[in-house]
Parts: structure tokens; C-alpha cells; sequence
């Protein structure tokens, strides 16, 4: 094995990380493919937003995978002012946080323990889909994740 494999080897057994960059999310739209998982499993441990302009309003999300798999326990309310965080466990089990300054990663949040994601019928991509609700929020999207073969990948949607 060349050193090109054995580095790529190494750094595919790390946490991979996937920015989606910010824009804005209407309730007009509703549901947006936030990322997509194709070519092989992966195990995704959080999905952390935050606000880069203020909230519209009262603005509500809830998380999905293709096929209306539930990621979390239930649309919550995650306006805020910029800079707020917001944490989704990825687990049905789990209720969203969001905060101003931080947010611990406790055990009701399960981490780092999250979801293993598949592939649909046919090996089509599966979608991590975020449904917002009542008002609008602009904010940027980041997943981070192990891969679970070396053919797997997320990208942005």
C-alpha cells in the first residue's frame, strides 16, 4: 500500500465533517434537502445549525430522513438571534437544543451515539431533510459523520 492509501486510509476513519453554507429557510418551501448520503453507509453523529441573521419569527424545525424516518423527537422552535446554536441528536429519542453561547453534549442528546444512515431501494441516495415551520431563519448547516465504507460520502443538496 502506497503512502496516498495509507493516508486516505487513516483520515477515513476520522470524523468527517460537511458544511452547508448559510441561506435563508422559508416555511413557504417547508422541507429542504439539507445533505445527501450515496454510495455507502454512513454513521452521523450530530447535525449542529447556526443562525447567521436574526430570525423571522418563531420558526419551527423538524428533521427527516428520505422516507419520513424521524431524526428527532419533534418539530421545536429554533429562532435566535445570530450566532445561536442549535443541536439535533439525529435520534427520535432526542429533543432538539438551541442556544445562544453553547450547548453541552449530554446524555439527552445521545452523543455521540446518532444514526446509521443507509442507502434507498436501488442504491439511491438518502436525503437528511429539514422541515421549517412558521417563519424564516437563515442559517449555515453542519453534519459531522464517520464513514462506514470507503465509497460512502455526504455531500451538500
Amino acid at each position: 500500500m502506497g503512502l496516498h492509501q495509507e493516508v486516505s486510509q487513516i483520515l477515513d476513519n476520522n470524523i468527517q465533517r460537511i458544511v452547508r453554507p448559510a441561506q435563508l429557510y422559508t416555511n413557504v418551501v417547508g422541507a429542504y434537502n439539507l445533505f445527501a448520503v450515496r454510495d455507502g453507509p454512513i454513521m452521523a453523529l450530530k447535525l449542529v445549525g447556526m443562525h447567521t441573521a436574526a430570525s423571522g419569527g418563531a420558526a419551527t424545525l423538524a428533521v427527516t430522513l428520505t422516507g419520513g424516518i424521524g431524526m428527532d423527537a419533534g418539530a421545536v422552535a429554533i429562532n435566535g438571534a445570530v450566532g445561536t446554536v442549535v443541536n439535533v441528536g439525529l435520534n427520535v429519542a432526542t429533543v432538539q437544543a438551541g442556544a445562544a453561547v453553547g450547548i453541552p453534549n449530554t446524555d439527552a442528546l445521545f452523543y455521540p451515539k446518532g444514526t446509521t444512515i443507509g442507502l434507498q431501494a436501488a442504491l439511491a441516495p438518502t436525503f437528511i431533510i429539514g422541515t421549517f415551520a412558521v417563519s424564516t431563519v437563515t442559517m449555515l448547516w453542519v453534519l459531522l459523520y464517520y464513514k462506514l465504507t470507503p465509497e460512502s460520502h455526504v455531500e451538500v443538496s
